[in-house]
């Protein structure tokens, strides 16, 4: 049979036990991303025209596409209950685990 068909029939065992330990993981890690972010904070219908037209102009998204930039560690974020938060940009809740344009660094 063609090799391009079935790339792990060439697999070693070494590699057979990273992909058997990792695929789990990948799953658990997979879900458990989906879980923390499966509730938005506010619901896109629920918001006015300017609160809209102000998350598409700073290109809010949720989650962010960065790790390294979420509105928990945003200076214009303040934390409320059950991963929401309140941005002063945005005017209005936002997720944890989002991000926009305008995101600056908590100061130390």
């Amino acid at each position: 049979m063609d090799q391009t068909l079935h790339p792990l029939r060439n697999l070693d065992r070494r590699q057979a036990m990273r992909l058997a330990v990792s695929a789990p993981l990948a799953a658990v890690t997979a879900a458990w991303a989906a879980q923390a972010y499966a509730g938005a904070c506010v619901a896109e219908d629920d918001l006015s025209p300017s609160e809209s037209s102000m998350r598409r102009s700073l290109r809010y998204e949720e989650p962010s596409t960065d790790a390294a930039k979420i509105c928990g560690g945003c200076a214009f974020y303040k934390s409320e209950s059950g991963g929401c938060g309140k941005c002063q940009l945005l005017n209005g809740a936002v997720s944890v685990g989002g991000r926009c344009e305008s995101w600056a660094p908590k100061p130390k």
